[in-house]
C-alpha cells in the first residue's frame, strides 16, 4: 500500500480566518502554513492584538471567515460573558468589585507619587515647594590625610582643591 500524501491545507497564507483561543473565537489572519508529521499547522496573528500573541495552531482551531462562523463567535462571546457575570469562571469577580479594585490601585499609585511635606527639624526649608536635596560634602580619604600630614600641606586647598 502506498503512503498517504501530505494533507492539503484548508487555508492559505494571508487569508482572514476565525481562530479559537480558549473558549472564544477571534478574528485572525493566517500568516504561515506548515505541514509537519502529516499535520497542518497555521501561524496565526490575532487582528488588533500585539504580535506577542501570534502562535502556531492546529487546523482544528481555525474556521473559515463566513457569516455562520461569525454568528458562532457572537454566541460564544455572549455565553462567556454570562458565565463571567454569574461568577462561574475561575477567578471571576463581579464587575463592581473589579472597578473598586482598579480605583484602589489608582489611589495607591497617587499616594506613592506624592512627595512628603517638609517638617521642622528635618533639614529642609519651610517653603511650600520641595527643594532638591543638598549635595553632601566630599570626605577626604584617610590615606590622603596621612600623605598631606607627611608633606605638611593644607588638605583642603592644595591636595583636594575642588571640595565644596
Amino acid at each position: 500500500m502506498a503512503p498517504k500524501p501530505d494533507p492539503r491545507p484548508k487555508f492559505q497564507e494571508g487569508e482572514r480566518v476565525l481562530c479559537f483561543h480558549g473558549p472564544l473565537l477571534y478574528e485572525a489572519k493566517c500568516v504561515k502554513v506548515a505541514i509537519k508529521d502529516k499535520q497542518v499547522k497555521y501561524f496565526i496573528h490575532y487582528s488588533g492584538w500585539n504580535k506577542n500573541w501570534d502562535e502556531w495552531v492546529p487546523e482544528s482551531r481555525v474556521l473559515k471567515y463566513v457569516d455562520t462562523n461569525l454568528q458562532k463567535q457572537k454566541e460564544l462571546q455572549k455565553a462567556n460573558q454570562e458565565q463571567w457575570a454569574e461568577g462561574k469562571m475561575r477567578g471571576a469577580a463581579p464587575a463592581k468589585k473589579a472597578s473598586t479594585m482598579q480605583q484602589k490601585n489608582v489611589e495607591i499609585k497617587t499616594k506613592k507619587n506624592k512627595q512628603k511635606a517638609p517638617t521642622a527639624g528635618d533639614g529642609s526649608s519651610t517653603s511650600e515647594t520641595p527643594q532638591p536635596p543638598r549635595k553632601k560634602r566630599a570626605r577626604v580619604d584617610p590615606t590622603m590625610e596621612s600623605v598631606c600630614s607627611l608633606l605638611e600641606c593644607d588638605i583642603v586647598t592644595e591636595c583636594v582643591p575642588n571640595i565644596q
